[in-house]
């Protein structure tokens, strides 16, 4: 399970480069040399437009260039784009516990022309969906943090305050689910529900019995405290459930609730240096921080 989980953290990590990112800005003249996209979004079984849905650009490296939304109508407009191929992703913006959300789409374009756009329209499904409840050796986890993975992505909800939640827009694929309770304190193994078809549902029950535990240290680059904010992932080894914190300052004390066991670390690239994966001696145990010597 865990060598199976860990392709999907690619997915997990690329979503924090494109946190922040602001709305590509459509000019209302062309650039010289320069094309549009356009095209209509629509539902794969109504075939009504859907205008919830942001169109990601990026370049045929995957480089992140920007975003627009469609319209009501569910047409789309991405100007000033230099002729060449370019990435597409369609994303149903709605939230994760909406039931009715639709997969996420990739396209390719390719721009040839500056005369007449480029037309590139899609039709979208509606995902699958898991559902259910998190509880706690007593009661259930109010507002518990729960995570459907697989091999392609992962998807995150926030449980309500009987412990119930819904994860809607699920691609195709068999599920593990990960859940902890709001404060980092419980965990419990990966529930693995089998596979999700499109527009159908599973439910799971996932009780947290175990109390996590943590890590503290200091990430460094050339033997100093780093200084830039970077997203660091702990990967269990043996289950793969992962758990991606924000480390300001190198202090790597933001890794708590993690389920006991070894770990390794995924450490992007960051402060000119390439990503790197750490190999952690010291094991997380139930209910304690554990120190490790500075990660480099």
């Amino acid at each position: 399970m865990a060598h199976r989980l860990q392709r999907s953290l690619l997915v997990v990590l690329a979503s924090f480069a494109l946190f922040g990112a602001t709305l590509l800005a459509v000019p209302t003249a062309q650039a010289s040399g320069s094309g549009q996209i356009v095209g209509r979004i629509t539902d794969a079984a109504t075939h009504k437009g859907l205008n919830k849905i942001h169109v990601q650009v990026f370049t045929s490296t995957w480089g992140y260039i920007g975003e627009v939304k469609a319209k009501k109508s569910g047409v789309y407009r991405i100007s000033s784009r230099e002729i060449g191929g370019y990435h597409l992703k369609f994303v149903d913006t709605r939230p994760r516990f909406d039931t009715t959300a639709h997969v996420t789409k990739e396209a390719y374009v390719r721009v040839t022309q500056t005369e007449d756009p480029t037309v590139k329209n899609a039709k979208m499904h509606q995902g699958g969906t898991v559902y259910g409840t998190v509880k706690l050796k007593k009661g259930r986890a109010k507002g518990a943090r729960v995570v459907a993975a697989n091999d392609f992505g992962s998807y995150e909800v926030t449980a309500d305050d009987k412990g119930r939640f819904a994860l809607g827009g699920l691609a195709p694929g068999k599920y593990t689910v990960f859940a902890w309770d709001a404060k980092g304190t419980y965990t419990g193994s990966p529930k693995f529900v089998g596979k999700i078809k499109a527009g159908r549902s599973k439910g799971v029950v996932v009780t947290l019995k175990t109390r996590s535990g943590g890590l503290s240290g200091v990430l460094t680059v050339d033997g100093k405290q780093a200084f830039e904010t970077v997203y660091v992932t702990a990967v269990n080894k043996k289950s793969g459930q992962w758990w991606t914190q924000k480390i300001t300052f190198g202090d790597l004390s933001a890794l708590q609730g993690l389920a006991p066991g070894k770990y390794k670390l995924i450490v992007p690239g960051f402060q000119g240096h390439l990503g790197r994966t750490v190999t952690l001696s010291a094991k997380v145990v139930s209910g304690k921080t554990r120190d490790i010597f500075p990660v480099n």
